[in-house]
This record gives structure tokens, sequence and C-alpha cells, in this order.
């Protein structure tokens, strides 16, 4: 399976197309190539910001797309939507996980787990978040950092790291941490439901 965002609108008829959303608006075009090597292209309109990716599972099943912050989990084999997130404000970022695999999606003030059985969970986060931003997953932890207005001091852009436990739901949050600084110090652990 080959997944490809692409830079110019496709010639019509060149490939079959499927449209998602308000596909005339603004809008974003994805090139699917099978494993066979069939070929089609979907068209997905783009939200109000400047986030696109594309992620597909490891059985080449299941995809989602991120067109300018509304995602698209789209059945790559029927290519039908099977479920959209479009939350306000958007999504600003996303992963794929492995054992057990589940794109995992940050929005500004929540994050989503959805899995290949259609199943999404929201983590509810008890405070307030401005944004959250996954790095990479290391073994049975994402890291990331999330901004929130409770660390911005003296109008400084402060952000703080955290880790994500997958197994316990466990967000450790590293308080001293500043953008793109990593140091140990106080820490404040929130369970998520």
């Amino acid at each position: 399976m080959n997944i490809e965002i692409l830079n110019t609108v496709p010639i019509s008829g060149n490939y079959s197309e499927v449209h998602f959303g308000n596909s005339f608006s603004d809008s974003i075009w994805v090139k699917f190539t099978s494993n066979n090597f069939q070929e089609w292209v979907g068209c997905f309109e783009k939200g109000p910001s400047e986030f696109s990716k594309v992620l597909v599972d490891s059985l080449n099943t299941f995809s989602l797309i991120i067109s300018g912050g509304i995602g698209y989990f789209i059945d790559v084999n029927t290519r039908k939507e099977v479920l959209k997130i479009e939350d306000y404000p958007p999504i600003e970022s996303v992963i794929l996980l492995s054992n057990p695999e589940y794109f995992l999606v940050g929005t500004y003030h929540s994050i989503y787990l959805i899995n290949s059985k259609n199943e999404i969970l929201e983590i509810d986060i008890k405070f307030s978040i401005d944004g959250i931003y996954f790095l990479e997953q290391r073994n049975n932890k994402v890291i990331g950092h999330l901004h929130s207005h409770i660390y911005d001091i003296y109008g400084q852009d402060y952000n703080v790291g955290f880790e994500l436990d997958l197994l316990t739901k466990l967000l450790i949050i590293d308080e001293t941490t500043v953008y793109k600084h990593i140091a140990f110090g106080n820490y404040e652990q929130v369970t998520l439901k």
C-alpha cells in the first residue's frame, strides 16, 4: 500500500475519485495505491488549520487522513468514511501507535484513541490545555508536549513535556519543561478515563 498527498489536483478521469466532505471547497487530494496496484484518489475537505497528514495501519486496511485539522478515518478497501473527527479547535497532531495499534489524535484540548475495530476513546483532560503535540512512542509510553495558559509566564510561550502511559492511562507532566528543552523537576500525575 502506498498513500501520498498530491501536490496538484489530478486530471479528471485518470483515477477513480471519492469525495469526502464538501470537496468543492478548499481540499487536499490523496492517492491510494493498493498492494495489487489498484489506484484511486480521495478528495478531502480541508479544515481551518495548515496541519495535514496521512497514516495507514499495518494491515493496509484503515487510513487516517488529516486535512487542515479535520480527521477522516477511511476503510481503504471499501473507500468509505468510517468516522469523521471535526472537532473545534482542529486536530493538531497524530501518530500511529503499535502493540496495540491505535491512531492517537491530539486536538487543542482532547486526545482520541482510534483502533481498527472503529472504536474511539476520548481521553478527557481535567485542566485547561491549549494544544497537544505527540512526538513519538517509546515502548508503552507516548512522549510529547502540551501548551496551556497555566504555564504562560511573563508572556512567554511555554510548553510542558509529558508522558502518556498507555497501560495505566496516566499522563505525567513535567512542569519545568520549556519548549524543546527537557528538564527533570516537579511532576503532576493525572489519571485519564
